[in-house]
């Protein structure tokens, strides 16, 4: 490159570097991606998306799991207050002013935060224990036996109501008295109601650490929504966490399990599980 100056002037360039041209291949090109370029990138986003979408799907469930065991902790704190104090459980059903309802979770609720806890987040809205007051029949009395808030509306037997968790009631001898100590062979059946059972003492349970207690329901309206049943597919617990439910054992301790090794349909172990579902701790 040569440089010619003079007197006065700045220094000057002569030669390829003074006359920059565009290379012909990009004349007349806008800046940017093409077509092509443009589908290739929106292609790999989708798939990419594709791929985390399912991951992302499960950290979710596995987060109100999570969540759903936390409320069944406190339940379980509650229920063992209430067995402390009582040296009974709370059972599953009462009749008082003249309606049969769910008596298990009013008693535990006396010694829990609120109702709140008696929500899976994995179910819709809907299924939250909803509070209304009135009078007349399906209302609890001013002094209910039950524990219920006095004018609140009781959680009635097959009246459609949604909920989240069932209580063991007959445990696998669907209402079959145990005859030793008059209550079933899960934590208390329909109490002074119905079969007209008492509720169960807390001696009566062998094996606290393996009694199945409470747990995600089956949740299908129309039925017994308060309870769990391993040998009834309308009260089987349910399986709103990856084909599966959360449970509350007698001990106050919570465990994961799928649903087809909770109920006796074509389940090899049933004899084993029975055992858990049975206050005698016997299949």
């Amino acid at each position: 490159m040569k440089h010619s100056r003079q007197p006065g002037s700045a220094v000057s360039c002569v030669g390829p570097a003074a006359g920059l041209r565009r290379p012909a291949r990009f004349a007349g090109r806008p800046a940017g991606f093409s077509l092509i370029e443009l589908l290739v990138v929106i292609t790999i986003i989708l798939i990419l998306m594709a791929m985390l979408f399912p991951v992302a799907s499960s950290l979710k469930e596995r987060l109100r799991r999570f969540m759903c065991m936390s409320n069944q902790r406190q339940i379980a704190i509650g229920m063992m207050l209430f067995v402390a104090d009582n040296q009974f459980y709370p059972g599953s059903y009462g009749a008082e002013n003249g309606v049969v309802s769910c008596i298990w979770a009013p008693r535990i609720r006396k010694y829990a935060p609120d109702n709140g806890i008696f929500y899976c987040p994995s179910r819709d809205p809907g299924y939250k224990w909803q509070l209304l007051y009135g009078s007349g029949s399906g209302y609890a009395l001013t002094n209910s036996e039950w524990d219920y808030y006095p004018g609140e509306k009781t959680l009635a037997t097959c009246a459609g109501i949604l909920f989240s968790y069932g209580w063991n009631d007959w445990g696998s001898h669907n209402c079959e008295v145990n005859q030793q100590h008059r209550s079933g062979y899960g934590l208390g059946g329909d109490i002074r109601c119905g079969v007209n059972v008492n509720e169960l003492p807390v001696a009566s349970v062998i094996s606290p650490v393996n009694m199945i207690a409470i747990g995600d329901a089956l949740c299908d309206p129309g039925y017994w929504n308060f309870n769990m049943d391993p040998d009834n597919p309308t009260e089987y617990p349910g399986k709103p966490h990856n084909f599966g439910a959360n449970i509350v054992f007698a001990d106050g301790h919570v465990e994961w399990f799928l649903q087809a090794a909770l109920v006796r349909a074509n389940n090899a172990s049933w004899e084993y599980v029975a055992r858990r579902w049975n206050n005698d701790h016997q299949p």
